[in-house]
């Protein structure tokens, strides 16, 4: 799981040129910490997120998933969840 104050873009569709400043590729986001290790093919899982940085003057963060197998086959990036600030 990653978290940015800019949109996250899976790096395949990120253009250092033109969105420098206005997003982040998956690499350049911050990890968040405490994710489970994961559970077998098909299960549902549950992360909680705790400890996320406060959004600068009350903005948005930006939150993506992508998984990796055991021989770092990568899946591509999820939608992005932007939750309200509080």
């Amino acid at each position: 799981m990653k978290v940015a104050l800019l949109p996250i873009k899976a790096y395949d569709n990120w253009d250092y040129a033109r969105d420098l400043g206005k997003a982040r590729n998956w690499w350049m986001a911050t990890n968040l910490e405490g994710e489970p290790s994961p559970g077998a093919a098909g299960t549902a899982e549950r992360f909680v997120v705790t400890g996320v940085p406060a959004a600068a003057d009350g903005g948005r963060l930006y939150v993506a998933v992508r998984s990796f197998d055991a021989a770092w086959n990568r899946s591509a990036m999820s939608n992005l969840a932007v939750p309200e600030p509080e």
